[in-house]
Parts: structure tokens; C-alpha cells; sequence
């Protein structure tokens, strides 16, 4: 046993020095943010995009749960922006465009008004089950529908990844100064 740590001591010791680590980097934020974008451009590039079926299958089904869920505009006032677009949208739709429609319906969160953010994951889990679905009769166009949502499904991960990590540096920085300019750092 002695001799296993005096031996992971001197490998420790000796990366050190020739500056080598003996485990890898953690990503950066940026690096996150940059996997992120290749991983939505992967999804883009794919060229998928929705007929008028899967369109007014998804308007259909975001409609149902809201009329289930009794919605009233005053009580979930983050629903109306993406009822809205919702309305806007064209027949057809590209894998860009339901992402930015599931990134109105995120925005639509209000803190401490529960039946609002619980209409807005419905919404978004009728956007995810879409595209993640792929149901060839709502495809119009494009190659490899599951390898565009899995591209999707990444991108989104990394990039929430990413916001977690700006969240935790800034906590730190905030800690750090703090412990600074009380003395105690």
C-alpha cells in the first residue's frame, strides 16, 4: 500500500512538473457553448423540416392539454406568446423553427405560478414528442429525421450545460469577492 502511494505521489509529482495533467481538462463554458452550436448546426443542416399535419398535430395536442388543464389567460399569462406563434406559424416548419417555438414557450416561465409553468412543459413536451418522434407522415423534407433530433436533443443539453457552469463561475466570482472585501479570503 506504502509503496502504491509513494508511486501515484511521484507520477502526480513529476506531471506536474513536465506540465503534464493526468486527467483531462474540464470543458469551459465556451466550449460548451461551441459543442452546442455544431450540434444544432448538425441538426440544421439536416434539413428537416414538418408538414401541415405534424404542424396541426402538434396545435391540435398543445390546444387539448391547455383546454384540459382549464387554462385562462389571466392565471397563466406566459402561455399567450406561444399560443400566438402557434397561430403564426406557417403549414410547414423547419427543426429551426419549432426550436425557436420551444424557446418562447421556456421563456413563458413565471416564478411561483405553478399551473403557468406546468401548461408551458406540456407545450414543450408536445414540441420535443414531434420532433423527437419524427412520425415519417409529418416529415416534409429532409435526411435522417432521428439523427436531426438527437442533434437537437444535444445542442439543448450541452448549451443548458453551459448556463449551469456561468451560474456556478459567477457564484464563485461572487464568493470570492465577498471573502475578499470581508478580510476572511
Amino acid at each position: 500500500v506504502g509503496g502504491n502511494l509513494v508511486g501515484e505521489g511521484l507520477s502526480a509529482g513529476l506531471n506536474k512538473l513536465f506540465g503534464r495533467s493526468s486527467t483531462p481538462a474540464a470543458a469551459t463554458v465556451d466550449d460548451l457553448k461551441d459543442a452546442g452550436r455544431q450540434a444544432f448546426k448538425r441538426a440544421d443542416d439536416s434539413g428537416l423540416a414538418f408538414n401541415q399535419d405534424g404542424i396541426n398535430r402538434l396545435r391540435s395536442n398543445v390546444i387539448n392539454d391547455l383546454t384540459e388543464r382549464g387554462f385562462d389567460p389571466i392565471n397563466e399569462p406566459g402561455i399567450m406568446p406561444v399560443i400566438k406563434r402557434l397561430q403564426s406559424m406557417g403549414d410547414n416548419i423547419t427543426l429551426t423553427g419549432l426550436q425557436s417555438l420551444r424557446q418562447v414557450a421556456s421563456n413563458g416561465f413565471r416564478p411561483g405560478m405553478k399551473s403557468n409553468n406546468a401548461m408551458v412543459t406540456g407545450i414543450i413536451k408536445r414540441i420535443d414528442e414531434l420532433v423527437e418522434g419524427a412520425d415519417p407522415a409529418t416529415v416534409l423534407m429532409g435526411a435522417d429525421p432521428a439523427a436531426a433530433a438527437a442533434a437537437m436533443k444535444e445542442g439543448r443539453s450541452l448549451w443548458h450545460r453551459a448556463s449551469k457552469a456561468e451560474t456556478v463561475e459567477k457564484l464563485l466570482d461572487r464568493g470570492s469577492l465577498n471573502a475578499g472585501s470581508s478580510g476572511s479570503g
